[in-house]
């Protein structure tokens, strides 16, 4: 799992973000959680091109790694 979380989101805290990827490690699920700073709940903030950059490698790795 890739996630993307504000840090100012007012529908979901960024503490239940850190939980949840918490909890994905501790059943040792590949998880990656990136905060975005001054992000609320989704927005411009959430399509940088390093983001998109970022969202493309992880959907290629996992992709190639489903396809074996």
């Amino acid at each position: 799992m890739l996630w993307f979380h504000g840090d100012q989101d007012p529908q979901m805290p960024i503490n239940q973000g850190h939980e949840l990827i918490g909890a994905y490690k501790k059943h040792g699920l590949s998880a990656t959680f990136e905060p975005v700073y001054g992000g609320t709940h989704g927005g411009k903030l959430f399509f940088t091109p390093e983001q998109m950059q970022q969202v493309a490698e992880f959907l290629n790795g996992t992709l190639r790694r489903s396809a074996k």
